[in-house]
């Protein structure tokens, strides 16, 4: 996502970018990829891709670029994450914010589920993983 700031725009479901003219451009969504409802947090990871919290779908997308992108957690429905099962069959309530740790952790600010319970922890490949629930947050 290169070429200016990524802002979250919740009202119209869509990311935008901000160029330095103070230009709005609307960012191509990934085909294939469930379509993006309320963005509300937004992460930049190593290597160029943009984590993308997406509170009114619940659900966590990583995007690598204009057309390639995946669901990192959340299926679309609203319910209180439960410790160590798959994320990406694993509920998510209203994902407010996200960040992409160094060690490759992924902590979501579930807005709608149980305080603290949101960190979500990827497998080395990157592509599953598992929810838990730590206490405090690591």
């Amino acid at each position: 996502m290169a070429g200016g700031a990524v802002v979250a725009d919740y009202g119209n479901g869509r990311l935008r970018t901000l160029d330095a003219a103070g230009r709005l451009d609307t960012v191509a969504w990934p085909p294939g990829l469930p379509m993006l409802q309320g963005p509300a947090g937004l992460a930049p990871e190593e290597g160029g891709a943009l984590l993308v919290a997406d509170y009114a779908g619940n659900r966590l997308f990583r995007l690598r670029s204009r057309d390639e992108g995946e669901v990192l957690a959340g299926t679309g429905a609203a319910d209180e994450a439960r410790s160590e099962r798959p994320a990406q069959g694993e509920t998510i309530d209203h994902p407010l914010a996200v960040l992409g740790r160094k060690d490759g952790r992924i902590v979501v600010g579930d807005g709608g589920g149980v305080a603290g319970c949101s960190n979500w922890v990827p497998t080395r490949n990157g592509r599953s993983g598992r929810m838990t629930c730590p206490s405090p947050l690591p």
